[in-house]
């Protein structure tokens, strides 16, 4: 699988415990900042649903 996110865009990633994951990014840096990382987020807050 593959994911795009525009500049900004808030997402998060992770795999589940019984899954790999592997992540790979490529940005532009334009002001010399290349990430903003976000607030951690529990197992139990990463498991529920989107909504």
């Amino acid at each position: 699988m593959t994911a795009f996110f525009e500049p900004g865009e808030d997402h998060r990633h992770g795999a589940a415990p019984d899954r790999f994951m592997t992540h790979l990014a490529m940005l532009q840096v334009d002001d010399g900042n290349t990430v903003t990382w976000g607030e951690h987020v529990t197992d139990e807050e990463y498991s529920q649903q989107p909504g």
